[in-house]
């Protein structure tokens, strides 16, 4: 998506509205500060935002802010591992062993990070 709003061509995609989970910058390094402060630690962590987003919310977010072209396939592609709807951990463990709190939405990343890249690409 930023690769077609930057270089300003049609993004093509399909109609099934995945879910995905973008962490910023900035909670991903306040999970590693806690995990420092909280040490010894043996355990696996998943890492998470605030809110996790739909691909129909990210395309109309490219669309009126970045002014991508969107092209919506009616042919769904095949994963050898089956269909998948939601790319996202519910494993919330780091709130109750490290008090992680993510304060920062996927939508949220993606546009401030996306913001930064074009700007940075100019």
């Amino acid at each position: 998506m930023v690769r077609c709003a930057k270089d300003h061509t049609i993004f093509h995609t399909n109609s099934v509205d995945i879910i995905r989970d973008y962490v910023a910058p900035s909670d991903l390094f306040a999970l590693v500060e806690l995990c420092f402060e909280k040490a010894p630690l043996n355990c696996a962590l998943d890492v998470y935002s605030a809110k996790p987003v739909r691909k129909s919310e990210l395309l109309k977010l490219f669309s009126e802010e970045f002014g991508l072209e969107i092209e919506i396939e009616e042919k769904a592609h095949s994963s050898p591992t089956g269909t998948k709807v939601a790319y996202f951990s519910d494993n919330f463990t780091a709130e109750f062993i490290i008090g992680y709190e993510p304060k920062v939405k996927s939508i949220d990343s993606i546009r401030a990070e996306t913001r930064f890249l074009l700007k940075y690409d100019q």
